[in-house]
């Protein structure tokens, strides 16, 4: 049988005991990313909403089961803040969502300003499935994440030009405010006094 000796041969070679094979294991992880270690993807759910890390980038989401998502973006340090609705697209039936469309957010049964600064966008998801979705205007971000947070249900109304205004979605509120502040810490920010673009 050859041995070949490696690093860390050489260190346990200069170390006795149990503490070479503690040094051994030491020096490989000290091998690590630093980067991987300090920011790990993290995941949280509270109630109806859950918390995302990953790559200095936060989220809160509800939705899904049979419904579309309500979304909630933000970069490390709270900067460049993103609110948006993703409706379910069904390939068997018409987009829900068009160019045109009026939208409404309402909070607690009242229709608020919000759905007049939101905007129609659509592409590839990241699955590489086409979707549709409209996005608010990051200027109203910090009074739509405050109203939201005295909230306890968000729904999303579209009206289609020459059509009747309809509700495509109902979302809970409850799990909101315990998700945001979960990250405001993780990407370490003040939940109180966001950026305003």
């Amino acid at each position: 049988m050859i041995f070949h000796r490696s690093r860390v041969s050489l260190v346990s070679g200069r170390l006795s005991g149990g503490a070479s094979l503690t040094a051994a294991l030491f020096m490989a992880l000290a091998g690590m990313s630093a980067s991987a270690q300090a920011n790990p993807e993290r995941q949280w759910s509270h109630k109806d909403w859950h918390a995302e890390y990953k790559d200095g980038h936060c989220a809160i989401s509800t939705g899904g089961d049979g419904s579309g998502w309500f979304r909630i973006e933000l970069e490390k340090g709270g900067l460049n803040g993103s609110a948006s609705y993703l409706p379910i697209v069904y390939s068997s039936e018409p987009l829900p969502l068009r160019e045109d469309d009026e939208y409404a957010l309402i909070i607690d049964h009242s229709v608020t300003a919000f759905g007049e600064e939101m905007s129609y966008y659509d592409g590839p998801d990241p699955y590489g499935r086409f979707m549709v979705g409209t996005a608010l205007t990051g200027g109203f971000f910090p009074d739509l994440v405050t109203a939201l947070r005295k909230g306890s249900d968000l729904s999303v109304r579209v009206k289609h030009r020459g059509e009747t205004e309809r509700i495509v979605d109902d979302f809970s509120l409850s799990g909101f405010t315990a998700t945001y502040f979960k990250i405001a810490q993780w990407c370490d920010f003040d939940p109180d006094n966001l950026f305003r673009s």
